[in-house]
């Protein structure tokens, strides 16, 4: 089964390195959040301890970011009118969903990196010796992201306003399971450097990767049928 996801895994990899207009407006789009935090916050108070305001700024703009990568993520074929034969196939269902989130998960972790560089970048800041532990609340973080979005994407597909319904259904499932973590342990582990800051939150994302990662295997093959 490993051929096989690794195969839909690149062929969605290879169409968007190709064309690139996924990847070039999720980059424009969190550069502008990005851009628009540090004109707000600017505003309100020119001298911004960018520590407090870090963990927010970057998580909610991966998060809206991530959004529109995944609305696309099966509506890309359903669009061509090609989900048909992704379906047929003769590989198990399961090895579709897991290609799909390998793809996925590479586009949004280039997201999330670029998030963090324009952060850097805008707001003058350096990451100092916590970019070890920011890359592994990102991947964590990420993970689970992706994971339970990917199959929120295949429900939403066949609907008409999946822009809407994806978010509406991603977000109540992701805010106090990943991204409230993500961002507490970002902003535990800048503020205090240490790793036992953060174990927790470590350990309650890793656990909810594992738990939407045995949903989504159990549950995709049931809802790409719909």
């Amino acid at each position: 089964m490993l051929r096989e996801i690794l195969t839909i895994a690149w062929k969605d990899l290879k169409i968007e390195l190709r064309t690139k207009h996924m990847l070039n407006t999720m980059i424009i789009f969190v550069l502008m959040i990005i851009l628009s935090f540090k004109f707000a916050l600017s505003a309100i108070e020119p001298e911004i301890d960018a520590n407090i305001v870090a963990p927010a700024v970057l998580w909610i703009t991966f998060t809206f970011a991530g959004m529109y990568g995944l609305t696309a993520s099966f509506g890309k074929e359903k669009d061509k009118e090609t989900i048909n034969g992704l379906l047929l196939c003769p590989v198990d269902r399961v090895a579709i969903y897991l290609g799909k989130v390998i793809s996925n998960l590479i586009l949004l972790i280039i997201i999330a990196i670029t998030s963090f560089i324009l952060f850097a970048v805008f707001f003058s800041y350096s990451y100092g010796g916590n970019i070890g532990y920011l890359i592994l609340i990102m991947i964590l973080g990420t993970s689970g992201f992706v994971i339970i979005g990917t199959l929120i994407s295949a429900i939403s597909v066949n609907t008409k306003s999946r822009e809407v319904l994806l978010p509406i259904m991603l977000i109540p499932l992701v805010i106090f399971t990943i991204i409230m973590p993500s961002i507490t342990a970002t902003s535990n582990i800048l503020n205090s450097g240490s790793f036992s800051n953060i174990f927790e939150q470590i350990r309650l994302l890793a656990t909810f990767d594992i738990v939407y990662f045995i949903v989504g295997i159990i549950l995709f093959e049931y809802i790409i049928e719909e």
